[in-house]
């Protein structure tokens, strides 16, 4: 199998402008007389520290001290049994020896994107309203714990 590299850059006025423009150079003579693919895609943004941060920490800790989820055994099972299921999931046809099947399935937080991230926080804050849920803001939260 050969090495592939990824190379990243920004489009301006039209061009690509490589971070790295004499790495890309010396693999595009490396493929001299050769076939290629060239794929050009938005770079996935994964979601911030801060904002996984704010969900374990500040959201789930808030459901799990309510009395809505207090039967939880921990805050992690909210996300896993209600949270997840509820707005990451998705179904999809699979096909086994010609029989179709409608299976459930359920995005991992690692997949998505940071704004990704933000929709599926804002729906969890918009569920947790609804339920009388208090959930401090993430200033609020930084403030509580780090300006003492």
């Amino acid at each position: 199998m050969k090495i592939s590299i990824n190379h990243y850059g920004i489009v301006k006025d039209g061009r690509k402008i490589y971070h790295n423009q004499s790495l890309y150079d010396d693999q595009l003579r490396q493929l001299e007389g050769k076939p290629f693919v060239e794929v050009i895609k938005e770079v996935h943004k994964k979601p911030s520290h801060s904002q996984y941060g704010y969900y374990r920490g500040g959201i789930l800790i808030a459901c799990h001290q309510s009395e809505e989820f207090s039967h939880y055994d921990k805050k992690d099972d909210i996300h896993d049994e209600y949270f997840a299921p509820k707005y990451l999931s998705y179904t999809k046809l699979i096909d086994i020896d010609g029989n179709k099947y409608e299976i459930t399935m359920i995005r991992s937080l690692a997949d998505l994107s940071q704004d990704e991230m933000s929709l599926f926080m804002t729906k969890v804050l918009a569920d947790c309203d609804q339920k009388g849920i208090v959930v401090l803001s993430p200033a609020d939260y930084y403030s509580k714990f780090y300006n003492k």
